[in-house]
């Protein structure tokens, strides 16, 4: 696990200025909504969408979705939604509506259980500052970094600290940033998001985090010297204790390291490289699996089942009429999309765990040339237009196939979901 460059800080500013500015100030803090928010962005600017989106992986091309693909034109698609299940062919449509992904609201929701390697126990709701808080938090431990993907490594820095901030009597704390530090030092480079911002927040209050303080990256917080960027934490909060990965570095030129805090008073834990089956584990590890569709390897050093979230998006109904209706998300900004292809998975409705077949892909078969994220869901009948929706994806079955007609496309589709319901454990509902 690697912690490296911090973002900047500036003066105080609205909350509906504080994503739009160049760096961060004491703006207001909010509590996570867990379960619930706004998708950022609109809908046709969906990461299945966005520009420069890499091939399919050779010998790689997909099927799972197509039947479902047409119903919906783009990843932010056109047309009315209808409803989605073995029934849904004969249903009406209709929009209910439903919340969408974003910016967190006052209070916190109920959400799934987290992942083991998060929990945590009972504990306070997580307090978001968007920027420094906007007014002092009192003793915290702190740890400092991006944790995208918050995967098994950074689960260990954050239980450390947790534990720390117990024994020094103060709150756990972590501040990260967006975007990536490598977004804004090499554009070239810029990764895409294991977990997006809301996901990556609900991820640390599963863990026992209390404080989540999110910092905008830009020119001018990494020209800060280590003093400046401590300088200005200090004056909300007071510095018990820092967490830190052992090649951490902060501050312009990365001046700023363990030994620097120490030389300057401050109580230090320095955490030792974490391993996973004696390999070292970074999240550049975790988006190459994805990248090629080892769904299985990558959710092995996750600690969990990676997943998309967004709104249902509306589509032309071509899927009901294969008899395989799906739900097509919106996808956030820069969201790492995995290799295109039928994926064996889950999604998770407003009704609960639903054993599902994926599909990330063009629809081929209909000469599509938007990518689409969507899945079927077995046993579910109901109408998802506008509703949020989780896809989780566990196992890749094959890549995005184009079929010579529309009926060779459906008897695939009976195999995935047949390969679907015999990989796929469900979850009591």
């Amino acid at each position: 696990m690697r912690q490296r460059h911090l973002p900047a800080l500036d003066r105080s500013r609205s909350r509906s200025q504080a994503w739009r500015g160049r760096i961060p100030g004491r703006v207001g803090s909010d509590r996570i909504w867990a379960a619930r928010g706004r998708v950022r962005g609109q809908a046709g600017r969906a990461a299945g969408c966005r520009r420069g989106r890499r091939p399919a992986p050779s010998g790689r091309s997909h099927t799972a979705r197509h039947a479902a693909c047409e119903a919906h034109p783009r990843a932010g698609g056109d047309g009315q939604a209808g409803p989605v299940g073995p029934g849904a062919a004969r249903a009406g449509a209709g929009p209910p509506s439903g919340p969408r992904l974003g910016r967190s609201s006052g209070r916190t929701g109920t959400h799934r259980s987290p992942p083991p390697h998060l929990r945590s126990g009972k504990g306070p709701e997580l307090k978001i500052h968007r920027g420094l808080p906007a007014s002092p938090i009192g003793p915290v431990a702190v740890t400092v970094g991006s944790f995208d993907g918050v995967h098994l490594g950074h689960a260990d820095v954050i239980r450390r600290t947790v534990a720390a901030a117990g024994q020094a009597d103060a709150q756990p704390a972590l501040i990260t940033f967006e975007p990536h530090p490598r977004c804004v030092l090499d554009p070239a480079n810029c990764p895409q998001s294991i977990t997006t911002l809301q996901e990556k927040l609900t991820l640390l209050e599963a863990a026992g985090i209390e404080h989540a303080i999110v910092l905008t990256f830009d020119r001018a917080l990494s020209s800060l010297s280590p003093s400046e960027f401590v300088d200005r934490l200090k004056a909300v909060m007071d510095l018990r204790r820092w967490v830190v990965g052992f090649d951490f570095a902060f501050g312009r030129q990365r001046a700023g390291n363990s030994e620097w805090l120490r030389s300057n008073g401050f109580e230090v834990d320095v955490v030792p490289p974490f391993t996973f089956e004696g390999k070292s584990l970074h999240s550049s590890d975790i988006r190459r699996l994805v990248n090629i569709g080892d769904l299985e390897e990558a959710n092995r050093l996750l600690g969990r089942e990676y997943s998309m979230a967004g709104p249902v998006e509306a589509g032309d109904k071509v899927g009901r009429r294969l008899g395989f209706p799906t739900a097509n998300i919106a996808v956030e900004p820069n969201k790492l999309i995995p290799a295109l292809g039928a994926y064996a998975g889950r999604a998770r409705a407003a009704e609960g765990d639903f054993i599902a077949a994926l599909s990330v892909g063009y629809r081929p078969t209909f000469g599509g040339t938007q990518l689409r994220v969507e899945g079927f869901l077995l046993d579910f009948e109901g109408d998802l237009y506008q509703r949020r929706l989780e896809l989780r994806f566990l196992k890749y079955l094959h890549p995005d196939i184009r079929f010579d007609t529309p009926a060779d496309l459906v008897q695939q589709l009976k195999r995935d979901v047949a390969d679907t319901r015999r990989l796929v454990q469900p979850l009591a509902r």
